[in-house]
């Protein structure tokens, strides 16, 4: 298979073979190497061909090349192609939660929730919560660690008030006393999907 914007006979061998001795200008260096970046073909097999081929041609010689000359061309060949391969293509998101989509459905008295992300196999969810003014949650201890960021309005997380662009992260073990919220909040919140599903059955993953 060659490349399509060339017949067999029109691929630039002696321009690959150049490019692996090194004897190319700048400009002609240049020009292969775009066609090289451009062409899966002839960035692979096209110039293994020229490996193989400048191999056979040193072995084959009646005379022993200067051994310079046959030093760099054998490191040439054994080099792998420095050029960048072609960009991959972009990975598909595999989760897309648009805003007029989501359901907010009640959590703790004056707190709201939408599921954003839950995954069993990785114990992981990651919501949005939104509480009203003078809304506060009761104590509870994190036997997973949580991660928490503030998008609007405030709240306070034992003694630390937290606002916008806030961001505060409860490793295990640890035990929230006092949080609440005085003129009302919406938050992410990243934490073990079995333990939310442990505290509030039936609301963790809805």
């Amino acid at each position: 298979m060659t490349n399509n914007s060339w017949s067999e006979e029109e691929q630039p061998w002696e321009t690959l073979l150049g490019y692996l001795l090194e004897t190319l200008d700048a400009d002609e260096r240049r020009a292969i190497e775009n066609h090289l970046v451009d062409n899966p073909w002839l960035r692979t097999e096209g110039l293994e061909t020229m490996r193989q081929l400048a191999t056979q041609i040193l072995e084959s010689c009646a005379a022993e090349p200067p051994a310079k000359l046959r030093a760099r061309l054998m490191s040439t060949i054994g080099q792998p192609s420095t050029i960048p391969p072609s960009p991959p293509e972009a990975i598909p998101y595999s989760t897309l939660s648009r805003a007029r989509d989501g359901a907010w459905i009640p959590w703790q008295p004056g707190w709201m929730t939408r599921l954003l992300y839950h995954n069993l196999a990785e114990d992981l969810i990651v919501t949005l919560v939104r509480a009203e003014p003078g809304a506060s949650l009761p104590p509870h201890r994190h036997q997973i660690a949580e991660e928490v960021f503030v998008l609007e309005g405030d709240l306070t997380v034992g003694e630390e008030r937290l606002g916008p662009g806030d961001y505060i992260r409860s490793e295990a073990g640890t035990t929230h006393t006092h949080n609440f919220t005085t003129t009302g909040c919406t938050i992410l919140v990243r934490r073990s999907l079995s333990e939310c599903q442990a505290e509030y059955p039936g609301k963790g993953a809805e």
